[in-house]
């Protein structure tokens, strides 16, 4: 199994305020990175999308999505963390890389559409086929994968057979950091995962994850749930 990247801090002399305050990147220091596959859930607002953005850019992948040859128009939404990451790298590196964000996926599908290629002729796929095929399509010998939610667009099927490939990425020697808001993905055997809230990152196993708490409690007793969820005062957490 392949790790590559190990570390990512914040460089000295970062500045102050977003996006450097949000709970994703303050807690970058009790981050370890030096897994096959890291899982890094919470709540919206969290940022970990921005980090997960920010360690593709400072490992040279482009920001829409893509490998690091491809380059494509930004829409200036890019956060400016990439330039203030120190990433630190095992004594191997990467042989292949790509980063699969599902908001601009289908930016990056259309330019592989124009110049042709291993990652082409998705466009006309479902946003969540799109996924599938996108990622059957890679080659885990080396491979340094980030992703944002690529779960987005998938049904629990769906999910299922992803987390399917991410196993077997990783047998061929494929590292993984994945934001995600999947209470399955997280599930992958040999993964490690943090929830992230304000007080930083915590390793947790997976299915002590807000996410699978959630959705566990709902399915024992969905009435019940749904009572407590409805009614005033209702508790979204079973925590």
């Amino acid at each position: 199994m392949g790790v590559y990247l190990r570390r990512a801090e914040l460089a000295p002399g970062a500045p102050a305020g977003w996006p450097y305050d949000l709970p994703a990147v303050t807690a970058l220091g009790s981050i370890d990175l030096a897994s096959p596959a890291i899982f890094l859930v919470g709540e919206n607002g969290v940022g970990k999308s921005t980090l997960v953005e920010g360690l593709a850019m400072a490992a040279g992948l482009n920001p829409h999505g893509g490998t690091s040859n491809m380059r494509t128009r930004g829409h200036g939404t890019e956060s400016p963390l990439h330039e203030h990451l120190q990433l630190r790298w095992g004594r191997r590196r990467p042989k292949r890389d790509f980063f699969l964000r599902a908001e601009t996926l289908l930016d990056t599908v259309a330019a592989y559409e124009a110049i042709g290629g291993t990652y082409a002729g998705l466009t006309r796929l479902s946003h969540g086929e799109s996924v599938t095929t996108l990622v059957e399509r890679m080659d885990g010998r080396g491979l340094l994968l980030f992703a944002d939610e690529p779960e987005d667009g998938l049904s629990v099927t769906g999910q299922l057979a992803l987390l399917k490939r991410l196993h077997a990425l990783m047998g061929q020697g494929a590292q993984l950091v994945i934001a995600t808001h999947s209470p399955i993905l997280p599930a992958l055997p040999g993964a490690r995962t943090y929830e992230l809230d304000e007080s930083g990152a915590t390793e947790v196993d997976w299915a002590d994850t807000d996410a699978a708490v959630i959705m566990r409690s709902f399915f024992r007793a969905p009435d019940r749930y749904l009572a407590r969820l409805l009614g005033e005062g209702a508790e979204w957490s079973e925590r």
